[in-house]
This record gives C-alpha cells, sequence and structure tokens, in this order.
C-alpha cells in the first residue's frame, strides 16, 4: 500500500511538473512581447523628449526675440518722445514789400 501511495504520489508530481513546464513558454511570449513594448515606449518617450527639448529651445530663442523687441519698442518711444518735445521752428513768413 505504501508503494502504491508512493508512485501516486511521484505520478501526480510528474503531472504537476510537466503541467507547469507547459505553460512556461506561453509566459515567455508574453514576457517577449511585453519587453517589445517597453522597447517600443522607450523609442517613444526618448522622440518625445527630444521634441520637449526642441521646444524649450524654439521657446528660449521666441522669449529672447521678444525681450529685444521690447527693448527696441521702449527706445523708438524714448527717441519719439525727445522729439516730440523739442520745439517746433515756424517758418519765417515772407512779406512783399513796397521798397524796392
Amino acid at each position: 500500500m505504501k508503494k502504491g501511495a508512493y508512485l501516486v504520489g511521484f505520478l501526480s508530481s510528474l503531472f504537476i511538473i510537466s503541467g507547469c513546464a507547459t505553460t512556461t513558454p506561453n509566459n515567455h511570449a508574453d514576457i517577449d512581447a511585453l519587453n517589445a513594448r517597453v522597447t517600443a515606449l522607450q523609442g517613444q518617450l526618448s522622440s518625445k523628449d527630444e521634441e520637449l527639448s526642441r521646444l524649450e529651445s524654439e521657446l528660449r530663442d521666441k522669449n529672447n526675440s521678444l525681450s529685444q523687441a521690447e527693448s527696441d519698442k521702449r527706445s523708438l518711444e524714448a527717441e519719439l518722445n525727445a522729439e516730440r518735445s523739442k520745439p517746433v521752428a515756424k517758418p519765417v513768413p515772407k512779406y512783399d514789400s513796397d521798397l524796392k
């Protein structure tokens, strides 16, 4: 009886181990698919990081251009105000005289 119990236990263990062995390749396929997806997402992340860096650089350039334009505007406004505050020379009217 003990031998029969050992035999049943051994066969059950063998069945369980063989069942686990057949499910492992399916897991490998899932793992490979997930690894491929992670690799693709890492590529997309790198692409987005590069795009973000490019956009940040473009924004800095635009901000610098805007600052320069505002500075130029202030300078031109100051020049205009200075010119406006100068007295305007009125032309001397010409009179015809009879003293010729």
